[in-house]
């Protein structure tokens, strides 16, 4: 896999890092409580991926806090959340990996609140990208509404307000007539393959909002049958009438050899013209095995 790195990355030493005894009282972030050490120290990859977000959290709040104390106003003293992005192909487990941060973030501190938002919700409806010939480049960058994705991070990124947003439906392959309310919160994690893209309107990066950024990754063998699993998945609760439907009443086989084909077609042109040239934008790289297993985690130098 050649990704014609302009940035150098080191294999972080995760045996190491978990020792938590060895850290302790020196540098170990205030989130990080020493009733769960004993348990991290037993999982070192996700313990070493923690152990850093909560190093650069416990930073941005110091750094904050001497910025309120410079500014004595009500707005300077306003808490924004810490802003954690995550990307990569198509079904490397983007969403199950932010979920399973979220989890461990709120185990380790009950007090913090995190919330999950995909960019998958800032897609366009299915109607509008009908009438912009757009159904065949579903995911690419011109599918999103890339101004009410670059607004949210704003707001998020500045003000910590609840916002309401667009939700995705992956059954029904579509935007919902609905709306969800995204919450004020200490950590923002924001998962999507266009996480660390930029902006086609301003030609800024997403990235430049956000205070940490992931970028997962695994062999190509294993990514498509992550995503054929997903989508038989999908098949196997296919409601009547909606988008699986039509696949899900086809022999296996048969659907199964048209989402290989998919896949080939737009999923994997997309991945290596828009997803995988970002991998240098983000500051740790997770790298995964066939059972989804951490492997590394490679952190940028700078």
């Amino acid at each position: 896999m050649s990704h014609n790195d302009a940035f150098s990355y080191h294999e972080l030493n995760l045996k190491a890092v978990s020792q938590m005894k060895n850290l302790q009282g020196r540098v170990n972030p205030a989130f990080l409580k020493d009733d769960v050490v004993e348990e991290l120290a037993n999982q070192s990859e996700m313990f070493g991926l923690l152990y850093l977000i909560g190093l650069k959290h416990s930073l941005k709040l110091t750094e904050d806090r001497s910025f309120d104390n410079y500014f004595k106003g009500p707005f300077f003293k306003r808490r924004t959340p810490f802003l954690i992005g995550i990307t990569g192909a198509v079904s490397v487990g983007k969403s199950t990996f932010a979920k399973d941060l979220a989890d461990k973030l709120h185990e380790m501190n009950p007090n913090q609140r995190a919330e999950i938002v995909s960019s998958d919700d800032f897609l366009f409806p299915n109607a509008e990208l009908v009438q912009k010939n757009l159904m065949d480049k579903k995911g690419f960058p011109e599918s999103f509404d890339n101004e009410a994705l670059w607004n949210f991070l704003v707001n998020a990124a500045s003000f910590n307000e609840s916002q309401d947003i667009p939700i995705y439906d992956h059954l029904t392959y579509d935007i919902l007539d609905r709306k969800r309310r995204v919450r004020s919160a200490d950590f923002l994690i924001v998962e999507g393959i266009n996480v660390l893209q930029t902006n086609p309107l301003n030609g800024q990066a997403f990235s430049e909002m956000m205070d940490l950024t992931i970028y997962l990754e695994a062999a190509h063998e294993s990514i498509i049958n992550w995503f054929l699993n997903r989508f038989n998945d999908l098949l196997d609760h296919a409601e009547p009438g909606g988008y699986f439907e039509k696949y899900a009443q086809m022999q296996r086989e048969e659907s199964n050899q048209l989402a290989k084909d998919t896949y080939a077609a737009i999923n994997q042109p997309n991945f290596e013209n828009f997803i995988e040239p970002t991998r240098n934008r983000a500051n740790l790289i997770v790298q995964f095995d066939d059972d989804h297993e951490i492997t590394r985690i490679l952190m940028r130098d700078y």
